[in-house]
């Protein structure tokens, strides 16, 4: 359901509440989002307490690779952008598209943020240095304001709210945006875009943009193997190995990745972690401490500073021991009253 209120005229109350529902369904469907029918206000969300279920079809991919060869063949240059510090179901998406661009025969950008470049990513960029014809995608974001023009289309890859991207410039350089994403819609989101692909139910971003390579792709031809590797590992780090999150769909598209030559030696290495980062993650582990039984709160030294990633693999860590269920830290742990969270 979706219900708006407020001192407005009918018309724009009622299109409020028609957004308000495309979000609930986009979300997942099972659920109510109110919201005051004022530009400043944000909306309240009311169930959606369900796991996702496997709601979009074949017909519906193949529509949308069919949609997206269409912006590409009317765009001179496509510009590919993940989120802030990205991960490698963001860089493997964005190589995807980059692909269906190439097959288009359009001039295509990746733009990363060197100051943002975690320690997988780096490893990433170290072997995409094999393979420079595709490495020239990489650009900055002072280069993609440059080259755009007004035959320039902008995909945003494993997210869709503006504020994450890697360059808010880059974003709003841009009147053309599509969008191809796995998680749950939110308030924030791009104003028209020509291309909404938000499917919640899947995996990762990976994985939908390896099935529109799959509709696209013909049977003689070859998806480079740095592609395919860096799909697979987006694949990998959002199921957590094909443990969460994982339906029929995404192994049919990870058997697809290995047939074209993904390398699975390549994507351990690519996400392993180096001795420092992982005597860091041992450290945070062994000061966690019980709050309850199924709760566990990992209290840092105060002069000790983690970055996300190390933060987020502890909290990884500790979830997969036996009946925890709920993992913080301490500086996010004192914020809620009895440090409940």
């Amino acid at each position: 359901m979706g219900i708006s209120y407020g001192e407005e005229s009918f018309e724009e109350i009622g299109e409020v509440a028609q957004n308000n529902l495309d979000i609930a369904l986009v979300r997942g469907g099972d659920q109510v989002v109110l919201k005051e029918a004022k530009e400043e206000a944000k909306p309240q969300f009311f169930g959606g307490n369900t796991d996702g279920t496997p709601k979009r079809t074949r017909v519906r991919s193949r529509a949308m690779s069919t949609a997206l060869r269409k912006i590409f063949a009317e765009n001179q240059r496509i510009f590919i952008m993940g989120h802030r510090y990205p991960d490698m179901d963001a860089l493997g998406s964005a190589f995807g598209v980059a692909y269906m661009a190439m097959m288009s025969d359009k001039e295509c950008y990746i733009i990363l943020n060197p100051k943002e470049i975690t320690a997988d990513i780096q490893r990433a960029l170290e072997e995409l240095k094999k393979y420079p014809e595709l490495e020239r995608f990489v650009i900055t974001g002072e280069e993609a304001v440059n080259l755009s023009n007004e035959e320039s289309v902008l995909v945003m890859v494993d997210y869709h709210k503006p504020s994450m991207s890697i360059s808010q410039a880059v974003y709003d350089e841009f009147d053309k945006i599509a969008v191809i994403d796995h998680h749950r819609r939110g308030d924030e989101f791009p104003d028209k875009p020509l291309l909404t692909y938000i499917e919640s139910s899947a995996s990762s971003a990976s994985e939908l943009v390896a099935e529109l390579i799959q509709y696209r792709a013909s049977r003689r031809s070859q998806v480079p193997k740095f592609i395919t590797t860096s799909l697979l590992a987006g694949i990998y780090v959002d199921t957590k190995n094909f443990t969460v999150r994982t339906t029929g769909r995404t192994f049919d598209i990870a058997g697809y990745l290995k047939n074209q030559g993904a390398d699975t030696s390549l994507v351990q290495y690519m996400l392993s972690t180096d001795l420092d980062s992982y005597l860091m993650i041992s450290e945070l582990v062994s000061r966690s401490q019980h709050f309850r039984e199924d709760i566990v709160i990992a209290a840092a030294d105060e002069d000790r500073v983690y970055d996300s990633v190390t933060v987020a693999k502890a909290a990884d860590t500790l979830l997969s021991i036996n009946g925890i269920c709920g993992v913080c830290h301490y500086e996010t742990a004192r914020r809620f009253d009895r440090y409940q969270c």
